[in-house]
């Protein structure tokens, strides 16, 4: 099995706890789950790197209901 990290820079974070979002933060994915969340770039070795130019990322949160 190949393991694989994808890396989500600048992003803009809604937790779900905060009203506010974090903008300025990073997004490690390795094997499909969430590894880290971090208030900086992250420049470690990964097999993509996304810069979501200040996007909203929700990590954590999803198979949400649909009615």
């Amino acid at each position: 099995m190949t393991n694989t990290r994808t890396i989500f820079n600048n992003a803009a974070i809604f937790d779900g706890v905060s009203a506010e979002l974090k903008g300025g933060q990073s997004v490690v994915v390795e094997d499909g789950r969430i590894v880290e969340v971090r208030e900086a770039s992250v420049s470690v070795a990964a097999d993509q790197v996304v810069d979501v130019a200040g996007r909203t990322l929700m990590p954590g949160i999803f198979d949400l209901p649909a009615h």
